[in-house]
């Protein structure tokens, strides 16, 4: 089970041209279409072993695998608000300013993990 939904198309294109950046342990299958009767091997669109990344313009990295644009297209999958909102305003691995916002983050979390010392939460 997944929130469905509509998203912008204007976005869906955005993600398509993410350049992927990272190569997983292996390959990753579309569950839903290998369920609903598609033989073995699938289709190119319903396999992937990459992720993409996306930066919020709080710092924040989301990571997702490459075929969400093949479960928002295909199975109406409607990303959490976050995810849209960084998509939408954030940055992505192709930006040139990538490296900078993710030094942003880098920093949030050091001071998140100082400030839990401090406390002797860690």
């Amino acid at each position: 089970p997944f929130k469905a939904g509509q998203v912008n198309e204007e976005l869906i294109k955005k993600l398509e041209s993410i350049k992927p950046s990272k190569l997983t342990a292996g390959w990753h299958v579309c569950e839903l279409c290998y369920q609903n009767g598609h033989p073995w091997p699938v289709e190119e669109e319903q396999r992937s072993s990459y992720s993409i990344r996306i930066c919020s313009k709080d710092g924040i990295i989301f990571e997702a695998p490459k075929m969400i644009v093949h479960y928002i297209r295909k199975h109406n999958y409607l990303p959490p608000p976050e995810y849209i909102e960084a998509l939408s305003t954030g940055l992505t691995e192709n930006d040139h300013k990538w490296k900078e916002n993710i030094q942003t983050y880098m920093n949030r979390l050091k001071q998140m993990y100082e400030k839990a010392k401090a406390l002797k939460i860690l």
